[in-house]
């Protein structure tokens, strides 16, 4: 009872980590390459939290050194399990801590985890490569060997590789928007500077500035950039305008025609929030129908007077949600509702090129403002059901009840329709009472 499709967040590393984030399509999973690092996993164990929710434990150990971060995967009989966590190269040993985002004590469910490094064959495509054990929660089922890399998909690895490791080669194009303000006498990449290699620069990710360094210029003014820090992976081509140097370096360096590249546009999503008029935060249907969808799993708890948006609930443009992201919760505007349920939203720090749709269980919007949008039928009490074992509980809120069954609506915007047998007695009580309160408006 109460169960969903596991979604797990990973809740503490210990680390603060910079996660790929290039939109690679990844492939079956494969057999690692020799020099590829090899982690051994401990086998999976269950803890609760202050919270009273189910947490996994997994200890890892590396075993072989290799070059590269890895990432934690998981799946089930079913598919894919939507995991996300990675290992920097440094990191010896360490110890991941997994929930299920869905339910205060569901179990985690039947689920396969294990290590994997992805092979690189293009700028849109990699394999996972399989780099440790595989440990089970549960019994997920026969779930198919990783397969040997082919010898057509080692020529295109090694080309691609080629690339990266030749400075002057032109590298994957990729955009890091800044999100916070340049550091003190720091400045954008003007089109007339001359950055030969080997130049110190800083970029932005995850609301924070990142030591880069220069490997080359490209024809068009973009700048091939290694992130050192991160691998031999994080070579890319970026924008001038995404990109700041020393104000007291420029005088050193040679200068272009101003003619040759174009003008430095800084890609500054904070500077453009504040730039913007309140007025100018909710945007019509048609023109925010074609937004495409993007996910931000929940990894922190939601706060006591919020809850996430319900299936059911139909918002005003303009109404304030908000959403997680780097381990906080970020203000949001919603701005239309989509035709496949899903509601297209406006990030407010980062401005009108950040605008997409996001599933409901990843918003989340105060419990006032929804009582409020959606009247008090809809606005009844969230509260705390148990099933007459004792062992499983959600937050959830009564949708509609009888004398046999009850429909509830979770926390995570999921119904639930079940007889009320099923239920503890104080919750059966509580629903008898509430099947008997007279509605003083009908």
């Amino acid at each position: 009872m109460f169960r969903t499709r596991p979604v797990i967040a990973i809740l503490s590393l210990g680390l603060c980590l910079l996660v790929e984030t290039v939109a690679v399509t990844a492939g079956d999973l494969v057999q690692a390459l020799s020099g590829a690092p090899r982690y051994q996993l401990s086998p999976p164990k269950e803890e609760t939290d202050r919270f009273g929710r189910n947490v996994l434990v997994i200890d890892y150990r590396k075993t072989q050194s290799g070059p590269g971060s890895v990432g934690l995967r998981a799946r089930s009989s079913r598919g894919p399990v939507t995991v996300s966590a990675f290992i920097p190269s440094f990191q010896e040993t360490g110890t991941l801590r997994l929930q299920n985002l869905f339910g205060r004590r569901d179990s985690i469910g039947d689920v396969e985890f294990y290590l994997t490094q992805p092979l690189r064959i293009s700028p849109s495509k990699s394999l996972d490569m399989l780099v440790s054990n595989r440990v089970r929660v549960g019994n997920p089922g026969s779930l198919p060997a990783p397969r040997a890399i082919t010898a057509e998909e080692k020529r295109q690895s090694k080309s691609f590789q080629d690339i990266l490791a030749n400075d002057d080669a032109r590298k994957p194009s990729k955009s890091y928007p800044v999100s916070v303000k340049p550091e003190a006498g720091m400045v954008f990449v003007p089109n007339t500077a001359m950055v030969k290699k080997g130049v110190e620069l800083s970029a932005c990710y995850n609301d924070q500035w990142h030591p880069v360094r220069v490997l080359s210029e490209n024809p068009d003014g973009t700048i091939n950039i290694s992130w050192d820090t991160f691998g031999s992976g994080f070579r890319y081509a970026m924008s001038r305008g995404e990109v700041t140097i020393q104000q007291s370096l420029l005088a050193t360096l040679d200068k272009h025609p101003a003619s040759k590249y174009p003008v430095v546009q800084p890609n500054w999503a904070a500077e453009d929030s504040a730039q913007r008029s309140p007025s100018t935060t909710a945007s019509s249907p048609a023109s925010v129908a074609d937004k495409r969808l993007k996910r931000y799993r929940v990894s922190i708890p939601v706060p006591p007077d919020s809850q996430t948006i319900p299936n059911d609930a139909t918002l005003k443009p303009g109404t304030r949600l908000q959403a997680c992201y780097a381990s906080k919760w970020n203000p949001i505007t919603f701005l239309a509702h989509a035709s496949d349920g899903t509601l297209t939203v406006r990030w407010d720090d980062y401005g009108p090129a950040f605008d997409c749709r996001m599933v409901r269980e990843e918003l989340i919007i105060k419990r006032s403002e929804l009582r409020e949008q959606m009247g008090t039928g809809s606005g009844a009490e969230m509260r705390l059901f148990t099933d007459v074992t004792g062992r499983f509980q959600v937050q959830a809120r009564v949708v509609s009840s009888d004398a046999a069954s009850v429909t509830l609506l979770t926390e995570a915007g999921k119904e639930v329709k079940l007889p009320l047998t099923k239920l503890s007695e104080k919750d059966q009580q509580y629903l008898r009472e509430w099947n008997a309160a007279e509605n003083p408006f009908q």
